[in-house]
């Protein structure tokens, strides 16, 4: 049966996203937004879909916790950012110089995308995850550097820093591992995975 995995892809705008299972087209922000034809919006039963600006997909696994029906697992994808399960391997480029709007069946075909192939590739496994990243150093992005870096250059630096002090202040236990993670030279990317549903219900009540 169909129902051992779900795969949403998030979307603010439209794209001619795939709706056969696995995959969930799933709007963000859909209560500040036009509805999307034949797309699941954020902003039914328990949501915080009018906080989007501030917690972008999270908008939209904040929803599936607490609305969508329990599976085996559960995953998140983007609609340009997704996991490649088929063969050959897509072309050796770093994840920021790739963009991707094609859905074609042969393209579907190409990549794996589909329950059987999904499922046989998870089926054992707590989590899936993008490829470990080395972090580059902006604006060059040639020498390496470090999480915290990385952050500050593209982001407002007030922000990692005050949520660095909030976990020092409130969860003491964690601030050393949080210390070691900001600081070190690689991280996951791109907000996308799939995991076992007690892993993906679990971060969600310790997180809000």
């Amino acid at each position: 049966m169909n129902n051992r995995v779900q795969i949403y892809l998030c979307t603010s705008s439209f794209f001619d996203l795939p709706k056969t299972p696995p995959f969930i087209p799933i709007q963000g922000g859909a209560a500040l937004n036009q509805p999307l034809p034949g797309v699941q919006g954020d902003d039914t039963g328990d949501n915080i879909s009018k906080l989007n600006p501030m917690y972008c997909e999270m908008s939209a696994m904040y929803w599936a916790w607490k609305n969508a029906p329990r599976t085996d697992y559960v995953g998140f994808f983007h609609y340009r950012r997704l996991f490649n399960f088929g063969a050959p391997l897509a072309p050796d480029a770093h994840w920021s110089e790739r963009t991707f709007f094609d859905f074609k069946p042969e393209t579907l075909k190409r990549f794996g995308w589909d329950y059987d192939t999904i499922l046989n590739a998870i089926d054992g496994a707590d989590i899936v995850m993008p490829h470990i990243e080395d972090v580059q150093r902006p604006p060059e992005w040639t020498a390496p550097g470090t999480l915290y870096e990385h952050y500050r250059n593209c982001h407002i630096s007030r922000d990692i820093n005050l949520t660095m002090k909030v976990i020092k202040d409130l969860y003491p236990r964690d601030a050393a591992i949080t210390e070691k993670v900001m600081h070190s030279t690689r991280g996951y990317f791109c907000h996308m995975f799939i995991m076992r549903w007690d892993f993906f219900s679990g971060i969600h009540e310790v997180g809000f």
